[in-house]
């Protein structure tokens, strides 16, 4: 994995803040969970988010779906591959920490690009 000032460097896509509240929900194989996160920013290219996170750790094929704050919009079943895991902060109690996932999509529908289209047009307003 690589760290953020150099994934920034390498992106090919400028990365936008969503107007209100956006959630990544990645469900991924190994083991077998789902990992609820705050979207960071977004770009064709792919996402970022943050989430809170145990001792686990979450390897293997992995979806990613998008869903606006209001529930007006939902996007389902994006092949993706991460890129970067960070840690952000960690708690004072236990083994728990704020993390930042980056995530590349890997080849989408063309319904999936439409749809990703629409929602960066809707529900984006700057660059991030």
């Amino acid at each position: 994995m690589i760290d953020d000032n150099e994934l920034a460097e390498r992106r090919k896509h400028k990365r936008l803040q969503l107007k209100g509240d956006g959630v990544a929900l990645l469900r991924t194989s190994s083991p077998h969970s789902t990992i609820v996160g705050e979207i960071i920013d977004i770009s064709p290219g792919g996402v970022a988010f943050r989430y809170i996170a145990g001792d686990e750790q979450f390897n293997g094929s992995s979806e990613l779906s998008l869903v606006s704050a209001d529930h007006s919009f939902y996007l389902g079943n994006l092949p993706i591959k991460t890129i970067s895991d960070l840690e952000m902060a960690k708690f004072p109690f236990g083994s728990v920490s704020t993390r930042r996932r980056g995530v590349k999509f890997g080849n989408l529908k063309q319904s999936q690009n439409f749809a990703l289209e629409h929602f960066m047009r809707n529900y984006t307003i700057s660059e991030a």
